[in-house]
């Protein structure tokens, strides 16, 4: 089986620091708006999206770090019922927050950046796991969002 260089979840997360390493370089350090209270519990709202969702996952499947390759069960249940990708949607989240709570041009961007590259990613694993999986995973694909647990396909 050919095994893409994208599947790699370290090589994704070396784009992403790359990424926000450039935005930090290119944008001012000032403040798109002005923070407040409600910024701050947006951010706290997203940190405890990501606490839940990021720990259910990894508790839920000790092989969901790894490349889809390796990965021997499909696992649909727990907070993978709601979402099947529960972690990239928890850093997409946590990340929204950071910049919701921390205005700086250069947040905004990364917030953006990772959610570009996370999605790529995302429908890279799904090629895979839907070669390796086939119509269980098309049917769960079918029926499960892909990043946010907003509403169940029918």
């Amino acid at each position: 089986m050919k095994h893409h260089l994208l599947s790699a979840p370290y090589i994704m997360w070396v784009v992403i620091l790359f990424g926000v390493a450039i935005n930090f370089a290119l944008w001012p350090y000032e403040f798109v708006y002005q923070t407040s209270s409600l910024s701050f519990v947006l951010f706290a709202l997203a940190f405890l999206y990501w606490v839940y969702f990021f720990i259910k996952a990894t508790a839920k499947n000790l092989q969901a770090p790894h490349r889809p390759y390796h990965i021997t069960q499909l696992v649909t249940t727990g907070v993978y019922k709601w979402v099947r990708h529960p972690m990239y949607s928890a850093d997409i989240v946590l990340a929204w927050g950071i910049a919701v709570a921390y205005p700086l041009a250069a947040l905004w961007m990364s917030a953006l950046w990772l959610t570009i590259i996370m999605t790529i990613w995302a429908y890279v694993e799904e090629n895979i796991l839907l070669k390796r999986f086939s119509e269980e995973y098309g049917l769960y694909r079918r029926h499960t969002p892909m990043f946010f647990p907003l509403k169940k396909k029918k």
